[in-house]
């Protein structure tokens, strides 16, 4: 993987993680209400694809365009 690629991928596991901790949401209740495995994309270790961030966003009710503002 390449460094900037790491370095968005950080980025946008850094949004989730802001996303799930202000809306009070644990790894374990993500999971059972999206199937996402929260705690292996917060590694930051694995490529995160688009239909995944699209059902983080439809879960926390936000666009596409304000999940990747400031990204």
């Amino acid at each position: 993987m390449l460094e900037e690629e790491k370095v968005l991928i950080k980025k946008i596991v850094l949004k989730v993680k802001k996303l799930r901790r202000e809306a009070e949401v644990s790894q374990r209740l993500m999971y059972y209400d999206t199937e996402i495995n929260m705690g292996r994309l917060e590694t930051g270790t694995h490529n995160i694809n688009i239909t995944t961030i699209k059902k983080i966003c439809d879960y926390f009710h936000i666009s596409l365009e304000e999940f990747f503002k400031g990204i």
